[in-house]
């Protein structure tokens, strides 16, 4: 019996080891195969606006997040589109392009752990990094376990979390176990991560994500340091050029000092774009340079991005092209963040074209196909016309009422300033509203109010959870 419960004992040992090695060659296999899937992945993806490098092109690398990638913008009104147009523009050649990585979701640590691989694909003369803002709330492949103290309970969690989210082989069972009870999780994005893409954690997180992090600010400051060096020193082990940039609003976690201590400690050059929209929150603008989160730039906003770092790497010859004589100017698209977008007939202003957002100050939410929804009591269009000789101002929209709850909205529209129409709206369906002009009321630069006092939220009326302040729904605005 004893030598019965020897054997038992031998073959659960012998199992074990054989499901271990088992675990780990699958381990290895899935890395392997990754390694080569993803460096075909990135070739067939990126295509031209983030080719790898190519005979003597001069590439920019930019490292950062949805602020990178240009989120809500036109891909060319994002910060390293007018960025590469200026340098090209200034040292006049078409060689420079500047290149974001398709991972747009990172935290710091997944960038620092993928910078190798990036200067090995993109070969860059010069690395742009705006990195950080995301490592509060997405812990995946995080380095904050490091830097965690010894008596942090919630501590042990997030490190179990983190090793298992960097096992491939915990992802693909994490991925069969979703397909298979049809879970409401993104799985094609699942699927790349088996083969080693950044997993993309899902905004808003849980919410003691929020509170682990904010307990442990000192450390997320300390993990950010760590990564951040870790980039610099791969990229001067490459012989390549480096700089930091300040997020023009920085997450809560982080100074501008934090950034200015590192730079210095490098030896690396630092761009503050912070101070810029700094001064704009001062004057009351910013509103006009961001998006309708509040947080994102818009197309003039990553125009302060873009000049800001264009006069950094052409003042300190970053890209070695040699000194110019030429003094260097903000170019003109730069120089036109202040002004307002031109408006163009026939079509007018229409609220379901992606380049709305051009003409969009306070007050806007989301696109929802041919519409968006005012969120705010007073919002904002902007617009110049070359000819203010317009008598009339249509509006095509419908208001946010609901019988029995919220029976009408006022509407009170002003333009630059002053008062032309009050109206209330019952009637949700879209209709085309006149208004008429008085004489000298339109400028060659031009604020269109909305004021909505009535403007409620339809989780407030028990209608639905949204959470918005919902006044007008508008589809375009014409001059006639």
């Amino acid at each position: 019996m004893i030598r019965s419960f020897r054997l038992s004992r031998r073959k659960l040992v012998l199992t074990f080891l054989f499901t271990l090695m088992l675990a780990g060659v699958a381990e290895a296999t899935l890395r392997v195969v990754g390694y080569f899937y993803l460096s075909s992945f990135y070739k067939r993806q990126i295509s031209n606006r983030l080719a790898p490098n190519e005979g003597e092109n001069i590439n920019i690398l930019c490292l950062g997040e949805s602020s990178t990638a240009g989120l809500w913008v036109d891909w060319n009104d994002s910060y390293p589109k007018q960025l590469e147009s200026m340098l090209r523009q200034f040292y006049e050649t078409q060689q420079i392009r500047v290149i974001v990585p398709i991972h747009v979701g990172q935290n710091s640590s997944q960038v620092s752990n993928r910078i190798s691989d990036y200067i090995d694909l993109y070969r860059p003369k010069l690395i742009l990094a705006m990195i950080g803002y995301n490592n509060e709330w997405s812990l995946a492949e995080s380095h904050i376990g490091q830097f965690l103290p010894v008596s942090e309970t919630s501590g042990w969690k997030v490190k179990a979390l983190i090793t298992l989210d960097g096992l491939r082989l915990f992802k693909v069972l994490r991925y069969g176990y979703h397909a298979l009870s049809n879970a409401e999780v993104s799985l094609p994005r699942e699927r790349l991560a088996i083969w080693g893409h950044p997993e993309l954690v899902r905004y808003p997180p849980a919410d003691w994500v929020y509170s682990f992090a904010r307990s442990n600010k000192p450390a997320f400051v300390e993990m950010w340091k760590y990564d951040v060096r870790r980039v610099v020193r791969e990229a001067k082990a490459q012989n390549t050029s480096m700089m930091l940039m300040t997020y023009h609003i920085n997450p809560t976690y982080l100074s501008s000092d934090e950034f200015v201590t590192l730079a210095a400690e490098e030896k690396i050059p630092l761009v503050r774009n912070d101070i810029p929209f700094d001064d704009l929150s001062r004057k009351g603008t910013i509103s006009r340079y961001v998006t309708h989160d509040d947080w994102h730039p818009n197309r003039f906003g990553y125009a302060i991005i873009a000049n800001n770092a264009f006069r950094e790497i052409t003042r300190g010859d970053l890209l070695s092209l040699g000194n110019r004589t030429t003094e260097v100017r903000m170019p003109v698209d730069a120089q036109q963040a202040e002004e307002f977008p031109v408006y163009a007939e026939p079509g007018g202003i229409d609220f379901g074209s992606p380049g709305v957002m051009a003409f969009l100050g306070e007050g806007w939410s989301w696109p929802e196909g041919r519409f968006r929804w005012t969120d705010s009591v007073k919002s904002e269009i902007l617009f110049a016309v070359s000819n203010p000789d317009f008598r009339k101002l249509e509006l095509r929209m419908h208001p946010f009422v609901f019988p029995g709850r919220l029976e009408t909205q006022r509407l009170l529209i002003s333009l630059n300033g002053r008062s032309i129409a009050n109206l209330v709206l019952t009637d949700t369906n879209s209709s085309i509203y006149m208004v008429d002009l008085p004489t000298g009321v339109l400028r060659q630069r031009n604020v269109l109010q909305l004021e909505v006092p009535d403007a409620r939220a339809p989780q407030e009326l028990k209608i639905s959870q949204d959470s918005r302040r919902l006044g007008i729904a508008m589809e375009w605005v014409r001059l006639r």
